[in-house]
Order: structure tokens, then C-alpha cells, then sequence
């Protein structure tokens, strides 16, 4: 082989399928073959070996799969039998530009029927994407075979348009799969989207006249190059951008004078490139969905919002080298000057980008799974910033590794902010422990905002800083409750209530003290409605037990009433004492003494009579009309007047008169009229 000259042989692939996977092709050389089937049909063409790159060592599994041409393909090569061809062998592909739009029923075409590309590999139709969270909705060619259709709803370009398929352009009818077997090579499938009138129901088919299509496409073309084909009156090609081609090149660069090149855009790139399924539409989806994107804020509101940044697509022939499988997958390294680019493409359009500046983009149309068995480490100099519009779910140390921790190193506040909902943090065993130098909580609707605390023990150590509970209003609402503390303060700047459901008991082991200290508002209050009140002092000791009411200050008090081991006794120094018992009556046993002293005088009255003593000592006993000082002036004068019978006539003063006037004088004296 070789040692006479190599023959040479230019053909196109028109099989792939090897029996033996070692990426043969059969292809159909020029020169060697004619391109009447009925004479050397596709099955009778002999296997051609792939040479790989000296980059895969095609040996025991290791290297690069020679699985990259495709029916179509225009390969060149040698024979290794020499003038037998026999044995092709590939030794690369070349591109080009067809002049004729194929035909599988003659050689040097794609052999494939319609039939039999809606199986292989193909590009999306279109991709539907979604600001509500659920994954892409891939539009296949495909579908063209089925009897449905489908309307965009999600933020594309696309959005309200609806796909009809047709045989032709001017026929939107939608086709169907008989249309479209090997007794009709011929046949081809136009998929276009119409913005459907708002009016319209959904089976109704759009005015092509009177409405430019959002999308036309050809569908499983006979030539791997007809959708990005220009074609005159005649159908005849005037010019083709093969997909590489067009994903590499939106400007070129001609000479001026003095050989100084200069970057022109390429007119027919930039207006394909606007509806392509990659450049234009992936582009323009992409800043409907991620664009003023919101940011959280301190105050439980939004506080600024960001995007992702422009690609930088702007590639210059031929610095752009580009990668793009059949089925729509594509690797970029663009090299172009400014625009140095990398991206990796699946054909749904999630994608990993390198963008000119060093920035990443990774975007994910579907469900994103991050899987590691060891540890994660992540170092990040600048913000990070995250928006999920979906829930939230974190499980962390589910196998008990040891601590979490969470540190804000800085001097920033932390604020956590839920617009609408429940805040919990459930602590099924263990300690919850918040150590700040103040403790707040803040209800956010007066008079409705509650505070709990269910079946928990509150304990405040001895840290030398008592707790401190500050609000404006504030109610406990509780089972059991229990607070244990060295020290513990209740203050409310405004008002604060207490209302227990049943019993309550408040147990003091040091003294207890209330100040009402406001001169306005009804002062202090204890009301029992349906049961007696009890003050008890257990012990009765004089001085160190007993129960005081105190009116006053202790030591300069105005009134006070002592109840204790020794007796009952009150006193008041600046006021006036008022019993009253309107009703019932007032009863005082004294079981030795009774001792009533006053620096005034004393008025015992009711409605018939009284007992009055004033200040010099005279006393007034007054009842039924009369008093004892006239009944007592009445016994003295008819003590004086006393006259009885003698045999001498009427007796005359009586011996003792000096006796009975003394007497008259002390009436006057201790009683008053």
C-alpha cells in the first residue's frame, strides 16, 4: 500500500449504522460509484475505516469515539486495496455548499426517508421556558407527526404564538404521518408559529396573509444545510451559513490601506442570527427570565435587584471554534479578540458560559443536582447573593457529625425577614441558648400580637445580668409557665395585663413590693368577684409579722392599720375615720378593755338620739326628744323644790341643799344640753 501511489476518492456518507461499532461509514465515492441506486444500492457499498487523530489511542476502550459523521457528510480518503477500491479509508470531512437540494433516492445524498430521520438525532424545534418554576418544554420536530399542536406560554420570543405544521409554506394545515413515508420522498414539513388572534379558539388556523410568522422552519430537511439556505425565484441556492458557520461568525475582518484590518459585521449573520434557536432566541429568553431580579432588604421589603450581564456573543470569523452535534448539543471557544468566550450547550438550552470578563453563567432549564461524598468547600471574597422563587428545604448533619456553625464575622446586622407565614424553630432535644446584650421582641399589630411560651421552664442564671423584658404591650398566653431566676425585672413603659384562666399562685421566699408611682390614671386596684379576698400573715409577732395598711409614707404615714398577735389597731394623724354601715350594723366586743381616745371631740349618732363629747370633756346625750343634761337639771331643781308634810305644814329646805347644788354645778359641767 502506498509504495505505488495512494488513490485517492472524494464520496458522501449514506450509512453509519456498523454492525461492528467501530464508527464505519459506507460512503458513496465519486468516480468509483454511480449515483443510481438500482445499480450499486447504499447496502452494497463496502465498510470505510476512520482514522483518528494521533489524540485517541483507539485501542482497548481508550480514545475518542469516530462516531461524528453523519448521512450527508462529504468525506475523503484512500483506498488501502489501491485500484480494487475495496477498502476506503477516511481520512477527514470537508464542507461546502450544495448547488441542489438532495435527493435521497439518488447517490451522493442523505439516503434517509422523513420516516426514518424523525428517529435520529435531530435539534429542538423550539424550547418553551417558565418563570414559575417548572423544568423547560422541549418542542421536538417530531411532534409535526403527531395530531396535536402546542401555544407558547412561557418567556420567550415566542410567547402567545402557536405551532401549525404543513407540507409547504402557503399550507399550515397539519400534516399527517402518511403524508410523509417513502412513497412520498419528495415531501417535506413546514413548522411555523403565528401569534394567534386573542379572539380566535384554539383549532383556528392563522391568516397567513395578514400575519408574519414569529418562526418558520423546515422540518428533517433533505440537506443538513436547507434551513440556513437562501433560495432565488427559481430554487436555486444563492447563499448557505452551515450552523458552525453561523455560530462563528456575526462580523468579519477585511483589509483597508496599509494593510490595517478592520471589523465589518456580516449583513446576512446578524439578521439569521436574531432567530436562531442558540444566538437569538437562547439570548433573549435569557433576559426575559433573569432580569430585576430582587435582592432581600433590612426591613422586611426588597432592596434593589440585579441580572445576569450580556454575553458578549459577538463572535469574529474565524476566531470562533465551535462544536454542534446533530441532536443541538455546542462547545464554543471563541478566540475573538474582546470576546473571549467559552460555552458548553445542551440542546435544551442549559448551558455553562465563560463570559469575556472571567464571569460564569450556569443555567439550568431543568432540575440542577449537586452531588458530592466528601466535604464542599467554598471560599468567596465578594456578596453572595441568592433568589429562590420556589421553597426552601435544607437538612443538615443528618448523621450527627458534631457542631454547626454559622458565624457572621463582620460588624453588619443579620436580618431575617418573613413576608407572610410562620416563623418556627423546633428543638426536639437540646438547649436553645440566645446570648445578646439586649433581648427584644417587637409585635407588629397592636393589641393582637401575642408572646408564648408552652410547657417551658424560663431560668435566668446568676451571670450578674438580669433579665429584662421591654414592650409596649405584651400578653403571655400559656399552659403551665414557670419562671426561675436570681433576679428577675418586668418593666412596660405603657400598660400591661395578666389574665389567668384558673388558679394562681405567686410565691415570694425574700419581700415583695408594688409601686403605682403615676399621679394620673385610678391608682392601684384588687378586685374578687365572687369570692372573699384574704391578706394573711402567718406570723403574728408585732414588728416582724401582722398585716400593715399604710396610708402614706412609713415614717410620716397619714393613716395606718395594724393587724397582728397584740390586736387590731389603726390610727390616722392627718384625716378624718368613717364607719359606715348604711345596711347592717356595727358590733364592738372587747373581751377586757374598750378604749376609744381622741384630741377631738367624739359624736356617737343615729336618727333618734346622740352621744357627743368635745373637747373640754362635756358630754351630750341626746334620744327621744330630750338629753341627759335637762333630765339631770329637772332631778336637781325637784331635788331643790322637794318639800314634804310635817305636823309643823310643809318641810323647808332640805338639809343637804349644799349637796344638791353641788351636783347641779357638776352637770354643767360633764353634760350639755
Amino acid at each position: 500500500m502506498g509504495s505505488e501511489g495512494f488513490v485517492w476518492f472524494y464520496g458522501v456518507v449514506e450509512d453509519r449504522k456498523d454492525p461492528l461499532f467501530l464508527g464505519r461509514v459506507k460512503a458513496r465515492c465519486i468516480g468509483f460509484h454511480t449515483d443510481d441506486k438500482t445499480l450499486i444500492p447504499t447496502e452494497d457499498l463496502p465498510w470505510a475505516d476512520i482514522i483518528q487523530p494521533v489524540t485517541s489511542a483507539a485501542i482497548s476502550g481508550i480514545g475518542t469515539t469516530p462516531t461524528g459523521l453523519v448521512e450527508g457528510t462529504h468525506v475523503f480518503g484512500f483506498f488501502r486495496d489501491g485500484h480494487e477500491a475495496q477498502e476506503p479509508v477516511i481520512l477527514g470531512t470537508t464542507g461546502g455548499i450544495p448547488e441542489n437540494i438532495s435527493n435521497p433516492d439518488r447517490g451522493f445524498n442523505d439516503s434517509r426517508t422523513i420516516a426514518e430521520r424523525k428517529n435520529s438525532p435531530y435539534p429542538p424545534l423550539a424550547i418553551d421556558r417558565f418563570n414559575n418554576g417548572k423544568p423547560a418544554r422541549v418542542i421536538e420536530h417530531s411532534q409535526a407527526f403527531e395530531p396535536t399542536t402546542y401555544e407558547f406560554v412561557g418567556e420567550t420570543p415566542l410567547k402567545g404564538g402557536k405551532i401549525w405544521f404543513g407540507t409547504d409554506q402557503a399550507n399550515v394545515s397539519h400534516p399527517y404521518p402518511e403524508n410523509f413515508d417513502d412513497d412520498h420522498p419528495s415531501a417535506k414539513i413546514q413548522a411555523s408559529v403565528y401569534k394567534r388572534p386573542e379572539t380566535a379558539g384554539p383549532d383556528v388556523e392563522p391568516e397567513k396573509a395578514n400575519n408574519t410568522p414569529l418562526l418558520s422552519s423546515q422540518i428533517f430537511s433533505r440537506n443538513p444545510e436547507e434551513n440556513r439556505m437562501i433560495f432565488d425565484g427559481n430554487g436555486i441556492p444563492i447563499m448557505s451559513l452551515p450552523s458552525t458557520t453561523l455560530l462563528g461568525l456575526n462580523r468579519t475582518k477585511l483589509k483597508e490601506s496599509l494593510d490595517r484590518p478592520k471589523s465589518s459585521a456580516h449583513p446576512q449573520a446578524q439578521i439569521t442570527l436574531k432567530a436562531h434557536r442558540i444566538a437569538g432566541v437562547l439570548n433573549a429568553t435569557q433576559q426575559n427570565l433573569h432580569k430585576g431580579i430582587q435582592m432581600a432588604g433590612h426591613d422586611g421589603k426588597y432592596g434593589g435587584e440585579w441580572s445576569t450581564p450580556p454575553n458578549g456573543f459577538n463572535p469574529e470569523y474565524p476566531y470562533n471554534h465551535v462544536t454542534y452535534t446533530e441532536s443541538g448539543h455546542l462547545i464554543e471557544l471563541d478566540d475573538t479578540p474582546g470576546g473571549e468566550r467559552v460555552r458548553l450547550l445542551h440542546r435544551t438550552q442549559s448551558f455553562l458560559e465563560f463570559l469575556p470578563d472571567g464571569s460564569r453563567i450556569d443555567n439550568i432549564v431543568g432540575k440542577s443536582y449537586f452531588l458530592a461524598d466528601a466535604d464542599v468547600h467554598s471560599h468567596i471574597y465578594g456578596d453572595e447573593i441568592k433568589h429562590v422563587s420556589g421553597a426552601m428545604n435544607h437538612v443538615y448533619n443528618s448523621r450527627s457529625a458534631g457542631p454547626n456553625n454559622i458565624f457572621f464575622a463582620g460588624d453588619g446586622d443579620v436580618n431575617t425577614s418573613v413576608k407572610k407565614g410562620n416563623y418556627n424553630i423546633i428543638l426536639k432535644d437540646g438547649e436553645m441558648n440566645i446570648v445578646a446584650k439586649n433581648f427584644r421582641i417587637i409585635g407588629t399589630k397592636k393589641n393582637e400580637s401575642e408572646f408564648q411560651i408552652q410547657k417551658m421552664i424560663a431560668e435566668v442564671g446568676d451571670s450578674g445580668k438580669p433579665l429584662k423584658q421591654v414592650a409596649e404591650e405584651m400578653g403571655f398566653d400559656t399552659g403551665d409557665f414557670e419562671v426561675v431566676s436570681s433576679s428577675l425585672g418586668l418593666s412596660s413603659t405603657g400598660s400591661s395585663k395578666s389574665t389567668v384562666g384558673q388558679d394562681m399562685e405567686v410565691s415570694v421566699l425574700g419581700s415583695s413590693t408594688e409601686h403605682v408611682d403615676s399621679i394620673w390614671g385610678g391608682g392601684m386596684k384588687k378586685t374578687c368577684r365572687y369570692r372573699a379576698v384574704t391578706i394573711e400573715s402567718q406570723n403574728p409577732l408585732r414588728g416582724t409579722g401582722g398585716v400593715i395598711l399604710r396610708s402614706g409614707l412609713e415614717l410620716i404615714h397619714a393613716s395606718q392599720l395594724t393587724v397582728d398577735g397584740s390586736g387590731l389597731e389603726f390610727e390616722t394623724k392627718l384625716g378624718d375615720v368613717t364607719v359606715d354601715a348604711t345596711v347592717g350594723k356595727i358590733e364592738l366586743t372587747a373581751g377586757t378593755n374598750f378604749s376609744l381616745e381622741t384630741n377631738t371631740e367624739i359624736d356617737l349618732k343615729n336618727k333618734k338620739g346622740n352621744i357627743k363629747i368635745d373637747t373640754t370633756g362635756n358630754i351630750t346625750l341626746k334620744g327621744m326628744g330630750s338629753d341627759v343634761h335637762t333630765l339631770l337639771k329637772k332631778l336637781s331643781m325637784a331635788l331643790q323644790n322637794m318639800t314634804h308634810p310635817t305636823p309643823a305644814g310643809p318641810s323647808g329646805v332640805a338639809t343637804n341643799m349644799s349637796e344638791i347644788m353641788q351636783f347641779d354645778a357638776e352637770i354643767d359641767k360633764v353634760f350639755q344640753p
